[in-house]
């Protein structure tokens, strides 16, 4: 198996610190690159556009440049946490459905496997697998590998 690009799917929840390692780990193995992916789901946006309609003052746009921004931040410290070299991360952020965002990653930057959380940000606890985990697992052409809570931390056990 030739693996040089790992995307590393972050939404930022719980799980983010376990996928980014889980990825530097396997980018060592493999001597691979990650690609970080985070997309910004346009629901949410979607509604902050639909309050600055009604006369608030939400400014949509710097939101998600907001937002960016704290989550490069929370991704160097990952990067820090692991030891792997900063050089060899890419940072990709996405406005749209984070599914076919990611999906659409995976095809654009000849992504040769995946790590993703097996939840997100939702966290419903009446889903086996989360519904962009599930979807990424159904569409990906590549391999998919999913990070898991360790038990002691899984609020579940």
């Amino acid at each position: 198996m030739d693996v040089k690009t790992i995307l590393a799917a972050l939404c930022f929840s719980d799980y983010s610190p376990g996928v980014f390692d889980l990825a530097a780990r396997l980018a060592t193995c493999f001597d691979a690159d990650i690609i970080a992916g985070n997309v910004v789901n346009i629901r949410g946006m979607e509604a902050l556009a639909s309050v600055e309609s009604m006369g608030y003052d939400v400014k949509p746009k710097e939101f998600v440049t907001a937002t960016q921004e704290e989550r490069r931040a929370i991704l160097h410290t990952y990067i820090e946490q692991t030891g792997f070299p900063p050089e060899r991360v890419r940072m990709l952020f996405r406005v749209g459905h984070p599914a076919e965002e990611l999906l659409e990653i995976i095809r654009e930057k000849q992504v040769d496997m995946v790590v993703i959380g097996h939840k997100g940000r939702s966290n419903l606890t009446s889903m086996f697998i989360g519904g962009v985990a599930e979807s990424i697992h159904r569409h990906s052409p590549v391999t998919v590998v999913t990070y898991r809570l360790p038990p002691k931390l899984d609020p579940k056990h």
